[in-house]
């Protein structure tokens, strides 16, 4: 009776359902056969993606809402790009017609000459400022220069120092660096001091050196001074 009532399912469906997946069962397990092998690479690194995939997706657990309040501020901002968009298009025409102009080739290759002509005072000035910040400290001071008057205008804050005395001071004419007898009376002069440029010590030498009592220096001064200067601050 059971088996009967099996049957009787199976007939209503055996033409043409089971007929034809006993008919292509053949052919699809030979394409089963030839195709499995090739998705084999595929699925494997697939898993692989997943695999790398997997902290970014544990990130977006906390991320998501700061996304989510990105995705709706956004979305106002992109529909306002539109008009955006074709404010900016005459500027891009005029860009387009500006770089597409021979002369401008010609200015920039002679900037370009300018710049590369000038790289190497540049490497060498730039510690100047960059380490040493002599050029602030000489704003600086030049400003406060002037910085003393009355309603009638200003005037040079300066101090004059008296050099020292004895033979070829620096007081009036020498025919030599004065060197003695006494031990003020000795020419310290350094007229390329070290700014920590290309070549030179890292030294802020300018500003930063010791007076050698009783020795007359010329030049750079024994030893390596201060790397630092004073901060110029506004």
């Amino acid at each position: 009776m059971n088996l009967d009532t099996t049957m009787a399912a199976l007939r209503e469906v055996a033409r043409p359902y089971i007929q034809e997946s006993i008919t292509k069962a053949r052919p699809a397990l030979d394409e089963a056969i030839r195709s499995f092998p090739i998705q084999r690479p595929f699925l494997a690194n697939s898993e692989a993606l997943f695999r790398e995939l997997r902290p970014g997706v544990s990130a977006l657990r906390t991320s998501a809402p700061v996304l989510a309040d990105a995705l709706e501020i956004g979305t106002p901002t992109l529909r306002r790009s539109v008009a955006f968009n074709q404010r900016l298009e005459p500027l891009l025409r005029e860009l387009q017609a500006f770089s597409e102009d021979p002369q401008v080739k010609l200015g920039i290759d002679g900037l370009t000459d300018v710049v590369r002509t000038l790289k190497p005072t540049l490497q060498s000035v730039t510690p100047v400022q960059t380490k040493c910040n002599y050029v602030s400290l000489w704003f600086r001071n030049v400003s406060s220069l002037l910085s003393e008057g009355d309603k009638n205008g200003t005037w040079q804050r300066f101090i004059i120092i008296a050099t020292p005395q004895g033979p070829n001071n620096e007081g009036g004419p020498a025919s030599a660096p004065a060197d003695g007898p006494t031990a003020e009376n000795h020419l310290h002069t350094n007229p390329y001091p070290n700014t920590a440029s290309p070549g030179q010590p890292k030294e802020c030498e300018a500003g930063n050196e010791p007076f050698a009592r009783g020795r007359t220096v010329i030049g750079n001064v024994p030893g390596t001074q201060s790397a630092t200067t004073e901060a110029a601050t506004p």
